[in-house]
């Protein structure tokens, strides 16, 4: 499931929500803040809509080599568009995560 251990966004630019006649490729990078305060970036490695919110998934920005496993965070859209959010519902934050590896099967296929 997704790690959700960080807690705040530095910088918060504007999103572009996605209109349904085409999606549009967002290069973005955050900074989330653990629960300590330490500061790692995050790239945005999809934003989709799903059910009545837009999401956006992030992992770690890798300097080195590949990591077998990589953390996901998923953030919500704020309502109007300008920012991310924490999902603070465990089960919206599971169902956003499931249709993230719905949507990577279905580009695989």
């Amino acid at each position: 499931m997704a790690d959700n251990k960080k807690e705040k966004l530095e910088e918060q630019e504007e999103i572009v929500a996605i209109s349904h006649e085409e999606e549009e490729t967002i290069e973005q990078v955050v900074t989330l803040y653990d629960e300590d305060g330490n500061p790692e970036d995050y790239e945005l490695i999809d934003l989709f809509e799903f059910t009545d919110g837009i999401y956006g998934a992030f992992t770690p920005v890798l300097i080195a080599e590949e990591p077998d496993e990589v953390d996901v965070v998923m953030l919500k859209v704020t309502q109007d568009g300008n920012a991310f959010m924490e999902i603070e519902d465990a089960a919206e934050e599971e169902a956003a995560f499931r249709e993230l590896l719905r949507r990577e099967d279905e580009l695989l296929d």
